[in-house]
């Protein structure tokens, strides 16, 4: 077994997955995948099936988890208008306090800080199969559109262009 999966933030992520859906395995990659481009590479897929775990916050101080296709740009000015407040990128400091993984690892579940709402990109919608991050650069687990969208309990949303 990887030594990866040893991982404090790994194993949060594999009990969290394994009491939500216990058939969703982690799968440890060759090579980092800290951008949605590198986990495409590792994984030989399309890289638009990558879901990229974004956090924003607005003007109030709340969090909101964004997941976004790895071929699309998150457009704030779209989950402004959604959520009726300005949102803002969190800072490297702020995504490990909220959620407890380090940017490029951040996994869909899990987090320290229920986010304030968790918007899926319906641009995700056209992969059968969608790749996230498992707590570590290095670990992603396999879902689809459909699961992910009840598992995180999200909206689905056009949030990225």
């Amino acid at each position: 077994m990887s030594t990866v999966f040893n991982k404090k933030a790994v194993l949060v992520a594999k009990k969290v997955l394994s009491g939500l859906a216990p058939d969703i395995e982690l799968i440890a990659l060759d090579s980092a995948a800290g951008t949605a481009k590198e986990a495409a590479d590792s994984l030989g897929v399309n890289v638009g099936s990558i879901v990229k775990s974004i956090i924003v916050k607005d003007d109030t101080g709340l969090f909101y988890l964004c997941l976004c296709s790895g071929d699309k740009q998150l457009q704030l000015k779209k989950v402004s208008r959604i959520i009726g407040n300005r949102v803002i990128k969190a800072t490297a400091e702020e995504v490990k306090s909220q959620t407890g993984f380090s940017i490029g690892g951040v996994c869909p579940v899990g987090h320290l800080n229920t986010p304030a709402q968790v918007f899926l990109d319906m641009h995700l919608d056209r992969f059968d199969t969608l790749y996230a991050a498992g707590g570590h650069p290095f670990v992603v687990f396999e879902i689809t559109y459909q699961r992910l969208l009840r598992l995180t309990n999200s909206k689905p949303k056009d949030i990225s262009a």
